[in-house]
């Protein structure tokens, strides 16, 4: 391994602080309610208000697709968290 790729003892240090605050603010949110809500948003702004959801669909697919990739990083967590 290259020095320049190489991670200090402070960026490790941090990097492990922030995924464990990252775990901590995903542990409880209701992700597929979240993506339920999305669902409906999908069926039913096309249609009440069309020019909004033109405007702010790809920002929406966006956000669903991030609340996606959650869902098997908050499984794990439930796992460790009936582990120990």
């Amino acid at each position: 391994m290259t020095t320049e790729n190489k991670m200090t003892d402070e960026d490790y240090a941090l990097t492990q602080q922030r995924i464990i605050l990252l775990a901590g603010f995903c542990r409880n949110l209701r992700i597929t309610e979240f993506l339920s809500r999305i669902s409906e948003t999908e069926t039913i702004a096309p249609i009440l208000y069309p020019t909004l959801y033109v405007a702010g669909m790809d920002k929406l697919a966006q956000v669903k697709q991030l609340a996606r990739s959650l869902l098997p990083f908050q499984e794990e967590l439930r796992r460790q968290i009936e582990e120990s």
